[in-house]
């Protein structure tokens, strides 16, 4: 039975592979087919805007973030159309920059998924468990901060540490 599941799956996939006309084969390979199946059908993802502050240059920086806000299906369908793409990224290169996500986007289903962006590096670090995987998304770079700083206006900043602890 899960077999069968699975397999019609794969197909839905392919068909809407083939439909919006985009490749996703390295990025399937680099993250795994699990995780690539929760990115393509997850029913809910939210976003979240992550403040970072750095108490002092000997201790990792500190992250608090906001209330989750839930992506329409409009936001989701670009979303995806933005992260499920090889030709938005760049496999062969890691660039030499501190990761700092501003965001995360949480992909729920029977397991969670979360994406974390960190703007400046124009990386992604893709989290399943304790296991991750980091891209670089320079090709998409300008669609993709546009889309995030659209998503940004609707959802509140969070306040970094020092603004909480000054309350």
């Amino acid at each position: 039975m899960k077999h069968a599941i699975f397999t019609s799956l794969l197909v839905a996939l392919s068909v809407m592979q083939t439909a919006c006309g985009t490749k996703t084969e390295r990025l399937e390979n680099k993250v795994g087919k699990p995780v690539y199946a929760i990115l393509t059908s997850s029913p809910q993802i939210t976003m979240t805007q992550i403040m970072s502050s750095v108490v002092s240059t000997h201790q990792a920086p500190i992250l608090s973030e906001a209330t989750p806000s839930k992506l329409t299906e409009q936001q989701v369908k670009e979303l995806r159309h933005l992260i499920l793409n090889d030709e938005h990224y760049v496999f062969d290169m890691t660039k030499r920059c501190v990761f700092v996500p501003q965001l995360a986007y949480h992909f729920s289903t029977h397991q969670n998924v979360a994406i974390y962006v960190s703007l400046p590096c124009e990386k992604i670090k893709i989290v399943n468990g304790n296991v991750s995987v980091f891209i670089d998304y320079d090709p998409m770079s300008k669609r993709f901060k546009l889309f995030n700083q659209s998503l940004i206006k609707n959802n509140p900043q969070p306040q970094s540490q020092q603004e909480k602890t000054n309350d």
